[in-house]
């Protein structure tokens, strides 16, 4: 005699809660997922805004910093004093008023050369803030290249960036001295640099990584070493490619 299995049935309640805690989880886990799918966008786009909003505050910075040089570099080049020094011959006067221009402005170099182009004052800004003087470049066989001489036949004033050995920024501007009929009686130059001091509390104080680079993207200063070590080239490359201000990278914490 053979017995039959008897096969547990499911009950009506059973099925019901069954069919119920599908309908209730299925959406609870479309709209979970929806949701940090949503978040997940949300904080991606506040990290883009930010990451806008700071580059362009570093850019306003750096900009202030050109204008205001430009402006005082202009005016000292006006300077009807230095004018009348240059057109005597009357270098160590000249260097005096340089000196004092240096200790009310935070430049960190400042040089005058001759009519002729040759260096006739070389006064520089030393770690401690004290000004000092290159003498041994003064009056020696050091001229302005040819190439700023003749740029400065059509523009009475050049300004230019460029990157330091020891990762710095200098920002640089050269201005014609001229009298007031126009006739040619020298240049002068001054620096503003912007050192790894400064390039690091902006980094302190908008909690984010810094890398410059070159228009020709040969040079770059940067707050993080692996910055230092793409290729010559990455970045420029990169907004070349992408067509957007914005990509990712790899460093280390």
């Amino acid at each position: 005699m053979k017995l039959k299995t008897v096969r547990p049935r499911k009950s009506l309640r059973t099925i019901l809660m069954m069919w119920l805690l599908m309908f209730a989880i299925v959406p609870l886990a479309f709209i979970t997922g929806y949701s940090l799918v949503k978040y997940e966008r949300a904080i991606d786009q506040e990290l883009v805004q930010r990451l806008i909003g700071n580059s362009r505050e570093v850019q306003v910075i750096i900009q202030e910093f050109q204008k205001d040089l430009n402006q005082r570099t202009a005016s000292n080049a006006n300077d009807k004093s230095l004018i009348y020094y240059l057109s005597s011959n009357s270098i160590s006067q000249a260097r005096e008023l340089a000196t004092k221009w240096m200790k009310s402005h935070f430049t960190h170099h400042l040089s005058i050369f001759n009519r002729e182009g040759r260096l006739e004052v070389a006064l520089y800004r030393d770690a401690k803030g004290a000004i000092q003087r290159q003498s041994n470049l003064e009056g020696a066989d050091v001229y302005l290249s040819e190439k700023f001489r003749e740029r400065a036949k059509n523009e009475n004033q050049l300004s230019i960036i460029e990157f330091t050995s020891d990762g710095a920024l200098d920002l640089i501007v050269f201005s014609k001295i001229t009298t007031a009929s126009g006739v040619l009686v020298g240049y002068i130059e001054e620096i503003l640099r912007i050192d790894q001091g400064f390039i690091s509390s902006l980094k302190n104080r908008l909690n984010l990584e810094l890398v410059f680079f070159s228009t020709e993207g040969d040079k770059l200063v940067s707050t993080h070493e692996d910055l230092t070590h793409y290729r010559q080239g990455f970045f420029l490359d990169k907004f070349k490619e992408n067509k957007r201000t914005l990509f990712d990278l790899n460093i280390r914490d």
